[in-house]
C-alpha cells in the first residue's frame, strides 16, 4: 500500500516588473547596458533629429519620454 506524500509546491519567483511606467514610443531604442543588472540605455530615434539621441538610463528616459509633446509618435493606445 502506498502512503500519501505531500508535494511541496515551488514558490514562484517574483515577477520582475518595471518600477516606472514609460510611454510606448515608435521612435525609441533600448540597449541593454549590462547583462547582469538588467540596465538599459535609451536612445531617441525621431526622424527629425537625424541621428540617435542618447537620453540616458531608463529612469532618466521615463521623465523625458513621458513629457514629450511630439505628435503621432506614441502608439495609438498611449494617446
Amino acid at each position: 500500500m502506498a502512503l500519501p506524500q505531500t508535494i511541496a509546491t515551488p514558490t514562484p519567483k517574483a515577477y520582475r516588473l518595471a518600477a516606472m511606467r514609460i510611454r510606448r514610443c515608435a521612435h525609441r531604442r533600448l540597449v541593454r547596458a549590462s547583462e547582469a543588472a538588467g540596465d538599459y540605455e535609451v536612445h531617441c530615434l525621431h526622424p527629425a533629429l537625424g541621428v540617435a539621441l542618447p537620453i540616458g538610463d531608463l529612469a532618466t528616459a521615463t521623465d523625458v519620454c513621458n513629457t514629450c509633446t511630439a505628435e503621432g509618435i506614441f502608439r495609438p493606445d498611449e494617446d
